[in-house]
């Protein structure tokens, strides 16, 4: 290459999986390119400052939305960008730049940190368009039904880049003799992701012995409160965020980790830390599980909520397969989650996006003026062809027969997944929290709030 090409990076917030994965391809990488980082919204921890700090060739800036010269200075940076990079998920600050701002010629690329096969977490028809790549994280998002309706020409633009692990702490690891029987959970603990019945699962795990440790920068505090309820609570081991998660998983046994069905995991990067540990997975058979975890091999799939204390059990009372499955799971793990494939995969990825020519690109050619913030969130579920039809029905309302019956029709749609529940998750909520004064939003929430209320009798 002449000269190294200039990236820059458009992402929610630098917290999670993403802003793991971003911070550690920027750390490692530093031969090709110059990476700048543009947060919408604040970093969820500061891990990114010793990036930016350390790195000469990457620049990272934190909640640049709150810029009072917001637009002006992402202008500039995407002018002066050889390819722009959006980390997409369904977050509200994202579809607002997505479809508001008057974007500058540019090569665009997107990454899709989701499997997108459940609602909120869906892919607009439009995103399709919009975009020069489109890139999933995994091939589960190939069974989106958006995605198999594709016209042959935004077929073209489909690829999938494995997102991978990268820390210090998981060279050479060690696993740490300890007694009793570990099973470990890293990660999120919104239900939105985790199966709802975990400290109930985990109650129904019959082992003498038996401990369970959980890791996450979430809030804890409700399956605490599950686990002091249940009577449970002096199996576990409750520890919040951790200096290095290698060091619990190098004492984890079983690394239990149900996830509720309608989940958003694609690579699973938790998962992937714990197989490279040593640590027998034992998940539930929702779609990205089932394309990370081989059964009885690389760890076990339950089919249902019924065989997961179960397969827990069996890994006790046969630690020669125990072993076994562990060594299977390591040397799947390292080769599966290797960083140095990601970036490899992204260089060939920038070098032909390259040939591309810098073009316009426009949400809507048709519309005049910005989406209000209701409408953003029409947008993120798909709209008019997607899971929005009851919105616009309730909208358009104008008898109290015809509202009853969208109302009816959203409040269904929010009970087809817990992640509508969610203060995050793409959910009427997280919207609500950077646009609170939308009206529209606000009267979605109270349909909402009176399915939270009747849950709670």
């Amino acid at each position: 290459m002449s000269h190294k090409q200039s990236i820059l990076h458009i992402t929610p917030h630098l917290g999670g999986g993403v802003g793991y994965i971003i911070l550690k391809w920027i750390k490692k990488e530093n031969t090709c390119h110059l990476h700048t980082v543009v947060s919408l919204d604040k970093n969820n921890n500061k891990d990114w400052i010793e990036v930016d700090n350390q790195c000469e060739y990457a620049t990272i800036h934190d909640d640049c939305f709150a810029r009072e010269d917001f637009k002006n200075f992402l202008d500039a940076n995407i002018k002066q960008a050889d390819i722009v990079l959006v980390h997409w998920w369904n977050h509200p600050l994202l579809y607002d730049v997505l479809m508001n701002f008057q974007w500058p010629p540019c090569r665009l690329l997107l990454w899709s940190h989701v499997n997108s096969l459940f609602p909120p977490y869906t892919i607009p028809e439009r995103l399709f368009d919009f975009v020069d790549r489109f890139v999933f994280t995994s091939p589960v998002s190939y069974e989106c039904k958006e995605v198999k309706n594709l016209s042959d020409e935004n077929k073209e633009k489909l690829d999938v880049i494995w997102s991978a692990v990268e820390d210090e702490d998981f060279n050479n690891l060690e696993r740490i003799p300890h007694t009793g029987f570990n099973v470990g959970y890293t990660g999120t603990v919104d239900f939105g992701k985790l199966n709802q019945n975990f400290i109930k699962l985990c109650s129904q795990v019959n082992i003498p012995d038996v401990r369970f440790v959980v890791t996450s920068g979430d809030s804890q505090q409700h399956l605490i409160n599950e686990a002091i309820d249940a009577g449970i609570w002096e199996k576990f081991a409750f520890l919040g965020r951790v200096p290095s998660v290698a060091r619990v998983l190098s004492k984890i046994d079983v690394y239990g980790y149900p996830l509720q069905s309608q989940n958003f995991s694609t690579c699973e990067l938790a998962l992937g830390e714990a197989m490279i540990a040593g640590c027998v997975p034992v998940v539930l058979a929702n779609p990205t599980e089932k394309r990370i975890v081989k059964h009885m091999e690389t760890g076990i799939i339950a089919n249902t909520l019924e065989e997961y204390p179960r397969a827990i059990e069996y890994l006790y009372k046969n630690p020669d397969i125990l072993v076994r499955i562990s060594e299977n799971a390591k040397i799947f793990a390292k080769s599966q989650y290797d960083i140095n494939k990601t970036i490899s995969s992204w260089n060939k990825t920038f070098e032909k996006a390259m040939e591309l020519e810098k073009r316009e690109h426009t949400w809507d050619k048709i519309k005049s003026g910005n989406y209000f913030p209701f409408e953003l969130y029409i947008e993120s579920l798909g709209g008019k062809e997607g899971y929005a039809c009851p919105f616009f029905d309730y909208l358009k309302a104008s008898g109290t027969a015809s509202k009853k019956s969208a109302v009816s029709e959203i409040q269904k749609l929010f009970r087809s997944n817990p992640m509508f529940f969610s203060k995050s998750k793409g959910s009427v909520m997280q919207y609500l929290q950077f646009f609170p004064d939308d009206n529209i939003l606000n009267e979605w929430k109270e349909l909402l709030n009176i399915i939270i209320e009747e849950r709670k009798k």
